[in-house]
């Protein structure tokens, strides 16, 4: 049995369970079958965005987690099976068929969840977006998403590190906080998008400087378009977002 309010945070434990106990009412089955047909047909379809609006504890959460359950399917075999056979045992025929279309053409979101009415309240939407894409990326992928303006903006912090330090001694310092890293190692990590690098020199940072160095982030389209690149790279063919308010 499941609260009548759900929370995300179930899903790594209980996902074939959510699966399988889910009620699909004709109501629910309608609105995955319009969904999933848009997904179906991304590029041509006029919805990009779908609202699921209602009293508390009317399942909104629950309906939100199912969607992203159908669309993490499509990219775990386990699950998949699992939906499949809920789907058959149901009679959803529709659903089943889309379902079989999404899986023949090999489309694969990566599925983004996020609870704003917990997180909000701590961060900016700006950073819950860049955190919760990076948690995705790393769940499903098991890489860290190596967003290209972080090297960029990193290589142009260690240009003025070069050039004109706010203290004289501050590259030394820095290069003395990499220990058995070397300077210029660090610098063609930037430069080939090496992910470790990032870590070597936020790391480095803290020790010479006592706090985390400052990465400016550029708007959330530049980091989505960023994003969605190195997704295609990865045979993904975008991003799923389902937004808990």
């Amino acid at each position: 049995l499941f609260d009548s309010v759900m929370e995300f945070e179930v899903l790594d434990q209980k996902a074939p369970k959510v699966l399988e106990d889910y009620v699909i009412t004709k109501r629910i089955e309608t609105a995955l079958e319009e969904f999933l047909e848009c997904v179906l047909d991304a590029e041509k379809a006029s919805r990009k965005a779908f609202a699921a609006i209602g009293a508390y504890g009317s399942g909104k959460s629950y309906f939100l987690i199912f969607s992203s359950l159908i669309v993490e399917a499509l990219i775990n075999p386990s699950l998949f099976i699992v939906m499949q056979r809920k789907l058959k045992r149901e009679g959803k025929k529709k659903l089943l068929e889309i379902l079989a279309k999404l899986k023949k053409r090999k489309i694969r979101l990566l599925p983004v969840r996020i609870d704003l009415k917990h997180e909000s309240s701590t961060e900016h939407l700006h950073t819950i977006l860049i955190l919760k894409l990076r948690e995705s990326v790393k769940k499903y992928l098991d890489i860290e998403l190596p967003v290209p303006y972080e090297y960029d903006e990193i290589l142009k912090t260690l240009k003025k590190l070069e050039i004109e330090p706010k203290d004289p001694g501050d590259l030394d310092r820095f290069k003395k906080a990499l220990k058995e890293y070397n300077y210029d190692e660090l610098k063609v990590m930037m430069e080939q998008r090496v992910p470790d690098g990032i870590r070597i020199y936020k790391e480095a940072w803290k020790i010479a400087f006592y706090q985390p160095p400052e990465i400016p982030s550029p708007p959330i389209p530049v980091i989505f378009s960023q994003t969605i690149d190195f997704l295609k790279r990865n045979d993904f063919h975008g991003i799923a977002f389902f937004v808990d308010e």
